[in-house]
């Protein structure tokens, strides 16, 4: 079982990695934004960031999860699947690795690291869960340890000392700014859920079918996730507005 586990890792790694080099890019330059002390400009940039972070997981996340399996049993074959639950758990993995990225950037960028204990919490209970739920549950259960210790840290506690010590912001300022980021996501997610069991499953067959379907449901899929996103985040508004093809025909809305 962790033959077959590396196989999904060595896909999944690549990805992360990839994303990484991009952010250690942009980390220097929220460096710099936040000397600058201007406040407006830093929350600005943020909500940016985090539209771009969650566009980039978006591609990611339904990438691997409409064609990681299909890809796996061409490449090596059905006996080298996992099972559908460690690939959503993977999933998950992946969702708490990439969104907390943001959030993360802007700790370092303020010196934030006096949290000492957030980061003890999260190995610890990681420890624990994963020996116990290896030991029952198998792969799934290490992953569920992963799931779980880092949960609280990465989608409350980090964020809420960012904002109280970091921008100096409310708290509920957060929440408001994620909830579409996190609602549009996770709708996504279940609505390309039929077409994962009913069509690609059953119908790509080989790698030239799999060339031809990968984009044939990626592109419209990703169009519209950024439509629904420029639509409710302004952070995907800032991003947009950036590219020249379509600064003339924003402007206005975004003033």
């Amino acid at each position: 079982m962790v033959a077959f586990y590396g196989n999904y890792m060595i896909i999944i790694n690549k990805l992360i990695y990839l994303v990484n080099i991009i952010s250690d890019g942009m980390g220097a330059g929220v460096g710099n934004l936040v000397a600058e002390n201007k406040l407006s400009n830093t929350i600005k940039v943020f909500w940016e960031l985090t539209a771009i972070r969650f566009l980039i997981l978006g591609i990611i996340s339904f990438s691997l999860f409409l064609f990681m399996e299909p890809f796996i049993d061409l490449w090596l074959g059905k006996e080298y699947l996992l099972s559908d639950t460690v690939l959503y758990l993977l999933l998950a993995n992946i969702f708490i690795t990439l969104s907390r990225g943001v959030v993360q950037m802007y700790l370092h960028a303020y010196g934030l690291y006096a949290d000492v204990w957030a980061s003890w919490t999260e190995v610890g209970v990681n420890l624990v869960v994963s020996l116990l739920g290896g030991y029952y549950f198998g792969i799934a259960g290490i992953l569920m340890g992963k799931i779980i210790s880092s949960s609280f840290i990465a989608f409350f506690w980090k964020p809420y000392y960012l904002f109280k010590e970091g921008l100096k912001q409310p708290y509920i300022n957060y929440w408001k700014g994620m909830t579409p980021f996190y609602t549009i996501f996770f709708v996504f997610i279940l609505l390309i859920t039929p077409i994962k069991y009913y069509i690609i499953d059953i119908q790509v067959e080989n790698f030239y079918k799999f060339i031809i379907y990968f984009p044939t449901i990626m592109l419209p899929l990703i169009f519209f996730y950024i439509f629904f996103l420029y639509k409710t985040t302004p952070g995907m508004k800032y991003f947009i507005v950036r590219l020249p093809i379509f600064t003339k025909f924003l402007n206005r809305e975004i003033k």
